[in-house]
This record gives structure tokens, sequence and C-alpha cells, in this order.
């Protein structure tokens, strides 16, 4: 009896060992499609060549990979930047995923009028820019002096 319940053990792992790889293998983020997840991917837009030259070594990268190469002169290297070929806005909406920040919605652009990066149906004043200071900066109007009596200017 002990010997049928180990084969059954062997069995079970290998099956599910087998059936486990498919089901989450074919599911990984992979935006380059090399085999290696982006989670672990040093370069996600550059497919890994796994050159054997190179002691195999599996970082996402191809082996002749040169890291500071910025198309869009954006200041975002083109193996992290999401938009290699569009600049970055840097406008304090998401400055390091290398992509300008205007919405869209299906495929149409959805109006920015004042381009500070918050969307007309969203902008309190679509048409004069945020001020980003860390002062209502998701209002979408630009922030107003704050007068006080403080006269020796001592806080």
């Amino acid at each position: 009896m002990k010997k049928y319940s180990i084969l059954g053990l062997l069995l079970l792992i290998i099956f599910m060992g087998v059936f486990q790889g498919n089901a989450y293998g074919s599911q990984i983020n992979d935006i380059d499609n090399d085999g290696v997840p982006n989670s672990i991917d040093h370069c996600p837009h550059l497919q890994e060549d796994y050159d054997p030259q190179f002691g195999n070594n599996v970082d996402g990268c191809p082996a002749d990979f040169i890291p500071w190469h910025d198309s869009d002169f954006d200041a975002i290297p083109d193996h992290i930047d999401n938009c290699p070929a569009v600049k970055e806005t840097y406008n304090k909406i998401q400055d390091d995923d290398g992509c300008p920040d205007s919405l869209s919605y299906s495929g149409k652009a959805i109006p920015d009028t004042d381009n500070d990066g918050i969307a007309d149906f969203l902008d309190t004043c679509p048409t004069q820019s945020e001020t980003f200071n860390g002062l209502d900066d998701k209002d979408g109007c630009p922030d107003k002096s704050i007068v006080t009596n403080d006269t020796d200017r001592d806080g």
C-alpha cells in the first residue's frame, strides 16, 4: 500500500507541476515577449537574446545592450521608457513613465486646454494652468499668494 501512496504522490506532483506552468506561464506580463516577466526584466522593451557567449545571463536585455540610449531626448532611457519615440512632458504627473501626460479615451484625446495634465472636465480652471506646488494641486487652478500680516517674516 505504501508503494502506491508514494507513486500517487509523485504523479500528483508531476501533474501539478506541468499544468501549473501552463496556467501561469501564459498569463505573465511580458511586453517584449522574450519570456522574462516585466517585474524582473531590466529591459522590458528590448528582447533578451539568451546569448551563451555572455554566460547565458538572463536579465531581459540583449547581450550588446548599451544602457543609455534616449531616442526622444527626454532623459529617460529607451529600455525603461514606455513611449521611447515621444517626449515626456514633466508636469509632476507620472513623470517617470516616459510618456506625455495627455489623457485619451477610446483612442480620442480628452481635451486639456491649459496643458496642465488635468482634463478639462475635471479642471476647475480649464484655461489656467495648475501651479504644482503642493497646494491644491488636483483642482487645476493656479494658486494665489496668501496675504498674511506677518510683517517681520518670521512665519
